[in-house]
């Protein structure tokens, strides 16, 4: 089926716009997002979503180019229009895997049998990796010190949720707290709200045989977990004293929810959510929500060796 531009703004239309408050740089960033990292090549070549909480994801994605269309006029002489405010990639782009990368995960695939029907995979330095294959050594984080991360692939505010709506100047009344309509310049305005949790400690995985994620986390090792029930089993009965030192009630265990601003989830529970930017990460996550600092000795679980329910697999230098 064959959409013209006329269709698609028809269509971005009925949706409200929602984008008329985004500069081009924020628009251009979006389409790299979107493109990058929502979505992945099957086996067969079909484009598939890395996550399935964006069900309108080429909805979405057509919206990017209506909006860019309604800005600049006919979708030809788009290229040209981006270049008065272009998304700057060497600030923003997230690590770019390495050549050694699909090397190292058909590594991890050597050791996952079609059998498989569910896995957890941890990616680290190769004496963390082996600490965790051999005793079941696990460090549990701060979820505020990702904020600080040099590294764009792993640097998130875990400890707030934005999510944005464009509101037309003639509607800005209606919104308390909104600027006055009078000193809005332009065609709207694009508001923020946001949704703040507790600081926690988080424990970090993925299920996602993804190239990319050895290079986000610049990793010389894996742990390839083939029973991830028997591990939250062990994990949970190790975790009695870290969970009173943190004042918690226990260890939660999820996957991560990846969030588009402006579509955010009903009741979104922080601890478990992320932009989507993160989406092929594939995320599963331990929480520990609690009212004490932990320091960091304190932090560190031994659930005993892994070597019955994991492989440990070490790429080459």
């Amino acid at each position: 089926m064959t959409m013209m531009i006329s269709d698609a703004i028809q269509m971005y239309g009925a949706r409200g716009l929602y984008l008329r408050g985004l500069t081009d740089s924020a628009l251009s960033e979006r389409l790299v997002h979107w493109m990058n990292n929502c979505t992945q090549l099957s086996s067969t070549g079909m484009v598939d979503l890395c996550a399935t909480e964006n069900p309108d994801f080429f909805h979405r994605l057509i919206d990017v180019l209506a909006e860019t269309a309604l800005r600049n006029g006919d979708i030809s002489s788009m290229s040209k229009a981006q270049d008065k405010e272009m998304w700057s990639p060497e600030n923003n782009v997230m690590i770019k895997p390495s050549e050694q990368a699909s090397a190292d995960i058909k590594e991890i695939q050597n050791v996952i049998s079609s059998k498989n029907k569910s896995l957890l995979i941890r990616f680290g330095s190769r004496k963390y990796m082996r600490e965790l294959y051999e005793n079941g050594g696990l460090l549990f984080q701060e979820a505020s010190t990702f904020r600080k991360e040099e590294n764009l692939s792993v640097r998130d505010d875990e400890l707030t949720l934005l999510m944005k709506r464009y509101v037309p100047r003639d509607e800005l009344k209606l919104i308390p707290g909104a600027p006055d309509q009078k000193t809005v310049e332009g065609r709207g305005l694009g508001l923020n709200f946001s949704l703040s949790c507790a600081d926690f400690l988080v424990l970090c995985m993925t299920d996602q045989i993804n190239f990319r994620l050895g290079s986000d986390w610049n990793a010389e090792a894996a742990v390839v977990i083939h029973d991830p029930a028997e591990f939250v089993g062990r994990l949970e009965c190790a975790s009695g004293g870290l969970v009173e030192r943190a004042g918690g009630d226990a260890l939660e265990f999820g996957r991560v929810k990846y969030i588009d601003p402006y579509f955010p989830l009903d009741s979104p529970d922080v601890p478990f959510c992320k932009h989507y930017k993160f989406a092929y990460q594939r995320e599963f996550r331990v929480v520990l929500r609690g009212k004490r600092k932990v320091e960091l000795s304190g932090r560190k679980l031994n659930v005993g060796s892994m070597a019955d329910i994991a492989d440990l697999v070490e790429f080459a230098p």
